[in-house]
Formats: C-alpha cells, structure tokens, sequence
C-alpha cells in the first residue's frame, strides 16, 4: 500500500497530489491534472495504467520508426553513404583529414602552436575539397533531409500533445492557455 500523502488516498499518484501542494501557489496547472489521471497506482502501490499507456506508446514509437526507416529520405541517405564509402577518392580523403586531426591533438599536447596552425590549415583544406565533391554534397543534404523529417516528427508530436492537453482542459488553442482544471477524483 502506498502511504498517505495528504489528499492522494491510497489509489492515486503522488502527481495528482503535487498539483494539490501546487496549487497553493496559485492556481495549479491543469496539465498536472491531466497527467494525474494517467498515472493513478493500485491499491498495492504498483503503477499499473501509466505502464500500459508507456508501452501502448513505445510500441507506436517503434512503428513510426518503421515508417521512418522506410522513408525516401531515409532511403536516399542509405545510397548515397553507401556511394560514400565506395569512392576510394574519399575515403582517402577522409584518411588524411583523421591523420591531420591526430597530429593537431599532438601538436596541441606538446604545446606547438605555430605547426598547431598549419595542421589545421592542411585541414581545413582538405575538408573543402572533402566538400566540393558533388557525392559528399549529396550525402550532406540527405543527411539534413533525414534530420529534417525527424525534426519534424518531434514538433508535430510535442504541439499535438500540448493541443490536446488545451482542449481536454476547454482552453483556447490560439493563445495555447489551458482553460478549467480538471476535477479532484481523488478526495
């Protein structure tokens, strides 16, 4: 059994109970209420709603993530590292640019500034010509698309769930104000 925390009786989560103490403050969030409804405790104490709602959400995630994977994005990215990695031209480009980068640590260690600046010249250097080629140019916007898209996903799923949140609590979705709080069920 869970121990008595004031208003929270035995069958509900400590959140709910946090968005009482709030409240004291002034008026409590009304997100805290929403949330309290999905994290309500048995009688034993165990958090038996909140862990199937996690898992009915990660089995969407992993879903989604499918579908992702599956993208023209995703796709494009996929040829063009492969195209990547078989370009001996650049992969000896990239050889040289990881030789150059440890002998600038070391040059850095050994506190050799002037031979500091001209490895990171050769660097710099070979990264522009790492950049000029039109494959790596490829690679470099389909990584973005990709970033892009999962950029994306996230906003939309974070602004979908605070809309919600505005509109299971009558709020105004144009100034994204919760409106009521949502009944105590607990006392």
């Amino acid at each position: 059994m869970m121990a008595d925390v004031g208003c929270c009786q035995k069958t509900f989560a400590p959140a709910r109970c946090f968005a009482e103490r709030f409240s004291g403050f002034g008026e409590a969030p009304a997100v805290l209420y929403f949330f309290c409804d999905l994290f309500y405790f048995s009688a034993r104490g165990e958090q038996t709603m909140a862990k199937k709602t996690r898992e009915e959400i990660l089995a969407k995630a992993r879903e989604l993530a499918q579908v992702i994977a599956e993208s023209e994005e995703v796709r494009f990215y996929q040829l063009a590292e492969q195209q990547m990695k078989a370009n001996k031209h650049i992969a000896a480009l990239i050889a040289a640019i990881k030789r150059q980068q440890k002998e600038a640590v070391n040059a850095e260690h050994l506190g050799k500034k002037a031979y500091l600046q001209e490895v990171e010249a050769r660097i710099q250097a070979l990264q522009e010509e790492l950049e000029a080629i039109p494959l790596v140019q490829e690679f470099q916007q389909s990584q973005k698309d990709v970033n892009d898209l999962m950029q994306l996903v996230s906003t939309t799923i974070a602004n979908e769930v605070t809309d919600h949140i505005v509109r299971a609590t009558g709020g105004d979705l144009l100034t994204g104000e919760s409106g009521k709080v949502l009944p105590d069920r607990s006392c």
